[in-house]
């Protein structure tokens, strides 16, 4: 970039950045009643000279320019931006002292084994975690956070030098995310654009930036397949598609439906979201499909978009479909969605469950007892409610009494007996549980202990 592109970028910030002030005085954006979208003083030529010389380095020219011509921290996504001495204060030294040695897309496995002294090496010491964590750290420095432990870095050196990283903490599987942006300006006015583009702003940043033209001819002109699928992801961003948006999308999903691979199909469900998030009318019969496809991840998907759409969509055509899937749910998060939508339905019965109840898999039956937490119908079904708790697990049984309380029902109280001597005398919250439900059958509190 040369000197008149970053004048003139630096230019339009200050101009953009005004222009969300004014927007924004109840400080909606998320962080921003932190810094109220004010900077702090810049930094002179002579301050960022010396913090060079101090560390042996060298910002990078667009970041180092904000420091001089908006401020030295202040405003920015997230919580913002930190003070130059701030950043240094939350970076590792050793690691300003580092290579840099991430890049975009590190492979899963590469990272995990950069990261498996952090968390395998149960006798690691003090000093050696810090030199394997700066080591990963290394070359970036800490210029703001979003939030427990999420951080926003600046890369120094390298291929990548100006980047920015998100990070977080060492996860297995979970390398840190470059964001798309090549320099510190492009994200900064990024932010203050998708601000007054009226854009949906959580996790900025960690969507392909444009506009909804930029990415179907992205996704057009592309032959990566994971960049097709960026630009896919990133239209989630838009409070709203254009015909020929949801159009294209509607052929991606005819179109991927006849393709073979699990790559059209990754992306034909991208698709089928997307227009039910944007109209749910035309995206139903796309989601009804995934109800009925037999296929495990088809059906939690459904759910998760059936679920997550009820303010703006209705359940209720949906329920009599998604109850009559419980019999094959294969998976304890589907279970769980599945309970989140006919959690208030009338009609719903314990008996409804009875399938996942009796399931091999634990996880599944305890999302089952969550999941029929209210059926009122527990005291009509008791013989299988009594099956249940006699062939249930102690950690079952925990899940039973806390989402089920005691059942008020006289041929169960020689199983609470003894799950009463054998687990709760002594526990302050199910002894109340269990008084409850002495208290409904007319019997004394210290029924079990006389038993």
């Amino acid at each position: 970039m040369n000197t008149n592109d970053m004048q003139a970028q630096l230019h339009a910030i200050k101009r953009k950045l005004e222009l969300v002030k004014a927007q924004d005085t109840e400080f909606t954006e998320f962080g921003s009643s932190s810094h109220e979208y004010q900077m702090d003083p810049v930094l002179s030529q002579a301050e960022l000279e010396q913090w060079q010389r101090e560390h042996g380095l060298v910002l990078p020219e667009p970041f180092a320019q904000f420091l001089l011509e908006i401020g030295n921290g202040g405003a920015g996504p997230y919580y913002g931006i930190y003070s130059l001495e701030e950043a240094t204060s939350y970076t590792e030294p050793l690691a300003l002292s580092l290579p840099a040695i991430l890049r975009p897309r590190m492979p899963r496995a590469e990272w995990n084994q950069l990261i498996a002294p952090l968390i395998w090496d149960e006798d690691i010491s003090d000093e050696q975690y810090e030199q394997t964590s700066s080591q990963i750290l290394g070359g970036m420095l800490c210029i703001g956070t979003q939030g427990c432990d999420y951080d926003m870095y600046l890369v120094l050196d390298g291929e990548y030098r100006g980047r920015i990283v998100y990070t977080n903490d060492f996860y297995e599987d979970a390398p840190f995310f470059f964001v798309y942006d090549l320099t510190f300006l492009d994200w900064y006015e990024r932010w203050l654009d998708e601000f007054l583009l009226d854009y949906h702003r959580s996790w900025f940043g960690a969507r392909m930036p444009g506009d909804e033209q930029a990415l179907l001819h992205t996704y057009q002109h592309t032959a990566e397949q994971h960049i097709q699928a960026d630009a896919l992801q990133a239209m989630f961003k838009f409070k709203r598609l254009s015909p020929e948006g949801l159009d294209f999308l509607h052929h991606l999903v005819s179109r991927g439906a006849s393709e073979q691979g699990n790559v059209a199909r990754e992306h034909q469900l991208i698709a089928i979201r997307l227009i039910y998030k944007n109209t749910p009318e035309q995206g139903k019969p796309y989601v009804l499909q995934l109800l009925t496809s037999g296929d495990a991840d088809d059906l939690l998907l459904a759910l998760q978009m059936v679920y997550h759409s009820r303010e703006q969509y209705p359940t209720a055509e949906f329920v009599p479909i998604i109850m009559k899937q419980l019999g094959r749910i294969e998976q304890a998060e589907a279970l769980r969605f599945a309970g989140y939508i006919l959690h208030e339905e009338p009609g719903v019965t314990l008996r409804d469950y009875e399938h996942v109840l009796h399931s091999s898999d634990e996880e599944i039956q305890l999302a089952a007892i969550y999941a029929t937490r209210d059926c009122v119908d527990k005291e009509r079904d008791i013989e299988l409610v009594e099956q249940f708790i006699l062939n249930a697990s102690p950690q079952l049984r925990q899940h039973i009494v806390t989402y089920w309380g005691m059942i008020p029902h006289e041929r169960l109280l020689p199983l609470y007996a003894a799950m009463w001597q054998e687990e709760y005398r002594n526990h302050p919250t199910f002894s109340v549980t269990f008084k409850e439900g002495l208290q409904k059958l007319g019997l004394p509190e210290d029924y079990f202990e006389r038993s």
